[in-house]
């Protein structure tokens, strides 16, 4: 008997987290504005950033590269193959934080207390709403990567799937932090307050605009500093053969940071009250 109603709480906890992934899923399919955007907004940044800013600048940081600073990239690296795997990243961040104002809407219009109230462990809670975060940001940098190869960036489609567990832990980082970020905030209006301090910060100054190569000394600490960094610095070695920084640092850097972030967001949304 004893059994049986174990069996039962685990197919409870991984139902409860299934309708959570779901839910997500289908909040993020039935907001027509943000399919919109999940598609004009990267299609912009690649055509301002990347084809505008980033065909217009040689890239000293591609000159520096390719005359053999660092001789684990790929020589050939423009400055649009550089800026797509940043926009990549800061797509996944911007979108995987988006889980955390979902929590705020949740909470606001009661639909959260009830869901606290059911006889499923919190964690379970959090364990879907973040697969379904991380779910959304890698449809959003299938978008962002097919865009690319329109407009000449050059990657293959192995890559990109090589390239799939450096986004998911990115995207698994930012959706724990905006977690965290929801527990602590309690309307909409200051967590975009906060996401403007907070996040913009961690995504521009990270290894996804600034080339590490030839950053000023203070800029090279920053980035150091910033998990970001590893984890766009990651996806890099793994999607066009560049990177500034070890790959064996970046994996077990975004790899700690994510865990560490799960933890504190988990533990802080058992903790919450409604």
């Amino acid at each position: 008997m004893e059994g049986v109603c174990e069996g039962n709480r685990f197919l409870r906890e991984l139902q409860a987290i299934y309708v959570m992934w779901m839910r997500h899923i289908k909040r993020f399919a039935r907001t027509k504005g943000r399919v919109a955007g999940s598609i004009l907004q990267p299609a912009l940044f690649l055509i301002a950033f990347g084809i505008g800013i980033g065909r217009a600048m040689p890239m000293n940081a591609a000159a520096s590269i390719n005359a053999g600073k660092h001789g684990n990239i790929t020589a050939g690296i423009t400055y649009f193959d550089f800026l797509v795997c940043g926009l990549i990243g800061m797509s996944v961040i911007f979108s995987s934080v988006m889980a955390g104002v979902s929590i705020i809407w949740d909470r606001q219009f009661g639909f959260l207390k009830e869901v606290l109230i059911a006889p499923v462990s919190r964690l379970s809670i959090v364990f879907g709403r973040t697969l379904g975060a991380v779910t959304t940001s890698l449809i959003q940098a299938v978008i962002i990567y097919t865009l690319a190869l329109f407009m000449g960036f050059r990657s293959s489609i192995f890559s990109f799937a090589a390239s799939i567990p450096a986004v998911l832990l990115l995207s698994l980082f930012a959706t724990a932090l905006g977690i965290f970020l929801s527990t602590v905030i309690q309307d909409v209006e200051s967590f975009q307050i906060c996401q403007t301090l907070i996040i913009m910060p961690i995504v521009f100054l990270s290894t996804a605009f600034i080339p590490y190569s030839t950053a000023p000394v203070w800029i090279k600490a920053v980035l150091r500093l910033n998990p970001v960094s590893y984890g766009v610095d990651g996806i890099r070695h793994l999607l066009i053969g560049f990177g500034e920084l070890s790959f064996a640092v970046d994996v077990v850097t975004i790899f700690i940071a994510s865990m560490g972030m799960l933890f504190l967001s988990s533990l802080r949304f058992s903790r919450m009250e409604v």
